[in-house]
């Protein structure tokens, strides 16, 4: 039976809360979920493009609080918050529906909006003190109790996440962000292991069991993301005790050389549409990529973080703050073309004029040739390939065309 829920305001903000909980969120000892940044009972374990997710330990309790900050939202984003709800809500809802079927997800205990802006929105969730990301539990290697051998460890783990993924879909649960982060694991009462769904607002809710197509999709997904912390022999034992788990006919009937090259087919597919995915962060502020409005007219984007770190280790390259940047770039664009360096601060720079206007509007209204190198060089690592590392380029307008630019490499 799901639980009673009330709608309340608080501080400026309309809440929806689990009955039981109401006076522990809302009440005058809770923090100000809308300002827990300058909250000192509240850590940032995850920041993203714009949105946190923040551990609270209060009185006790300890809570999660996702705040979701959609002020700069694009016009596309903001239709789709009006129709469909905001991520919050939409994460609240998902999370009672899953749980009156009975599968596995975080306990949702309040959803928020308000705060002196309704573009911004926070989701409360209780915290899992056991709870653990598989990946994290794979790469410590720890076997459950009583003690087993590491491969008894991997091989309970593998059937009971199979068996988790297999009852959801089953009951008419697709994640469609399934991928290992997304998976808590916390021991079972038999010794074993109950997996926990989280960052839920993406899932898609059938009637019946979700189909063949469907099934390959959150396959496909979860694989990809794992493949580099199992072994093939691992990975096959998951998809095998995942197709024994489900009751429903829709894989009775399909050969097992059949789903894998089917398994092949959409995991190619769902590859392809994650560069395409990485492309476009090409384009924006977030975690991996900045774009800077400088001085005198130059305008830069920059790598922030470097993605694929697994595929492509250069411990030697730090993450760098826009504020680090901005540093970098404001010494190389205040230097005359004859003045620029050809290296600074451990990087390779290289500064090119573009002349005649022909030229200058070409870079302009099209690309110019920094930006082509930059983003080529980006569109191959995103689809795993190597190539050499560039990590920002600028360019400068004059007169509303681009006639200078800058390319920065690894040094």
């Amino acid at each position: 039976m799901s639980e009673s829920t009330v709608k309340a305001r608080y501080n400026d903000a309309r809440w929806e809360v689990v009955a039981d909980w109401r006076e522990d969120l809302l009440g005058p000892a809770a923090p100000d979920w809308f300002a827990l940044e300058q909250d000192s009972r509240a850590t940032c374990v995850k920041k993203g493009y714009r949105r946190s997710v923040w551990r609270v330990a209060w009185n006790g309790k300890v809570v999660f609080a996702k705040v979701v900050d959609a002020s700069e939202d694009s016009i596309r984003n903001r239709l789709k918050g009006w129709l469909v709800g905001s991520q919050a809500r939409r994460e609240w809802r998902a999370c009672r529906k899953a749980a009156s079927r009975g599968v596995s997800v975080i306990h949702a205990l309040a959803v928020g909006a308000g705060g002196g802006t309704r573009a911004r929105t926070v989701f409360l969730s209780e915290a899992l003190p056991e709870a653990v990301r598989i990946v994290d539990l794979w790469e410590r290697h720890e076997p459950p109790k009583p003690p087993r051998s590491r491969h008894g460890a991997r091989v309970d783990l593998i059937a009971s996440i199979a068996r988790f993924f297999a009852e959801a879909h089953d009951r008419g649960f697709a994640h469609q962000d399934g991928h290992p982060g997304n998976v808590l694991v916390a021991p079972a009462d038999d010794g074993r292991w109950q997996g926990v769904f989280v960052d839920v607002h993406p899932v898609r809710f059938t009637s019946g069991p979700i189909s063949y197509r469907a099934t390959l999709r959150a396959l496909a997904q979860f694989d990809d993301h794992f493949q580099r912390h199992a072994t093939r022999a691992e990975r096959l034992r998951f998809l095998r005790c995942y197709w024994h788990s489900r009751v429903s006919f829709l894989l009775a009937a399909v050969a097992e050389r059949t789903r894998l090259s089917d398994l092949a087919e959409v995991k190619a597919a769902h590859a392809a549409r994650l560069a395409r995915h990485r492309d476009r962060r090409l384009r924006r502020d977030g975690k991996y990529f900045a774009t800077l409005t400088l001085g005198n007219g130059w305008r830069a984007t920059v790598v922030c973080t470097l993605e694929r770190r697994h595929l492509f280790p250069e411990p030697c390259i730090p993450d760098r703050t826009k504020a680090d940047w901005r540093r970098v770039l404001s010494e190389l664009t205040a230097r005359r073309a004859g003045d620029a360096p050809r290296f600074h601060a451990g990087l390779v720079v290289e500064r090119r004029s573009i002349d005649g206007f022909a030229r200058r509007l070409a870079a302009t209204v099209g690309r110019s040739g920094h930006q082509v190198l930059f983003e080529a060089c980006h569109r191959d690592r995103h689809r795993d390939r190597a190539a050499p590392l560039i990590l920002g380029y600028a360019e400068r307008r004059s007169g509303g065309l681009v006639d200078a630019s800058l390319l920065i490499r690894a040094g």
